[in-house]
């Protein structure tokens, strides 16, 4: 987790934030609109001194995925706009006029990304504030079974260890003379498998050892579970609230009474 002004927030209005912008994020078929909540997630990004290169680390690996929706949408016939853009004529990919690239498919295309990358963002910022402790008293608060939100909040605690380990495991395999670097879809899985027989041994001696520990600890004697602290919404969380709130309801009636963000 990193510290920002968005940590010291209540868990429920982030999940609340997270729901409500997932949820937008299908509201609109115009990349305009959905440009727009992508500019207001970076100015989140920026007022809660969220590290960009963060999301630019989770964005890289996707932008070849980018690329192949763009160019399937590209040219096939989209569905659900209008006319004057499904038969409008970019041009052909091959002769005979043969394989045309429309400007609905266009728009699809850059929609269906722009959608992506609005989860993608909305993810980063909710995992980049919240603390698994915070996880775990949402989880107790919601009456969720106490090993239910053990077993989650460790899964979830384990993911950047593992991606640590898995940096060492690279790094030390590397300078052992092991082939890391293959070319190819097929060398890069191959690539891996000197990383992957260590990485899951690691993985293995990590749950043992974490099992002795809560063993050690009395995990299991009682069937209840307490809290450091409570949930209290503070009177910046009231009023960032209201502010969520607003937004909801101001994108619904732009969408349904007034049909805006619609082709």
């Amino acid at each position: 987790m990193t510290t920002s002004r968005i940590s010291s927030l209540d868990i429920r209005l982030k999940v609340l934030f997270f729901v409500t912008m997932v949820v937008l994020a299908f509201f609109f078929n115009n990349p305009a609109y959905n440009f727009v909540l992508m500019a207001f997630l970076i100015v989140v990004m920026l007022w809660g001194q969220l590290p960009l290169a963060g999301f630019w680390s989770m964005l890289k690996p996707m932008l070849p995925v980018f690329i192949i929706i763009l160019l399937f949408t590209l040219f096939t016939k989209p569905y659900g706009l209008p006319e004057r853009y499904t038969e409008q004529i970019l041009f052909y990919l091959l002769p005979n006029e043969k394989m045309p690239a429309t400007s609905g498919g266009l728009i699809l295309g850059i929609n269906f990304l722009l959608r992506i990358m609005l989860m993608i963002s909305v993810t980063y910022i909710f995992i980049s504030s919240t603390a698994i402790d915070d996880i775990l008293l949402l989880m107790s608060e919601m009456k969720a079974p106490y090993w239910l939100s053990i077993l989650i909040t460790t899964a979830i605690s384990f993911i950047p260890t593992m991606n640590h380990k898995k940096d060492l495991i690279f790094q030390a395999q590397k300078s052992r003379g092991a082939t890391v670097n293959q070319k190819g879809v097929f060398g890069q899985l191959l690539s891996f498998v000197p990383i992957m027989v260590p990485l899951i041994t690691n993985s293995i001696l990590m749950a043992n050892n974490l099992a002795i520990a809560m063993t050690n600890r009395g995990y299991g004697a009682t069937s209840q579970m307490t809290m450091m602290k409570d949930l209290s919404f503070s009177r910046v969380d009231k009023v960032l609230l209201v502010l969520i709130l607003l937004i909801f309801i101001g994108a619904v009636i732009l969408r349904f009474p007034f049909k805006y963000g619609v082709l």
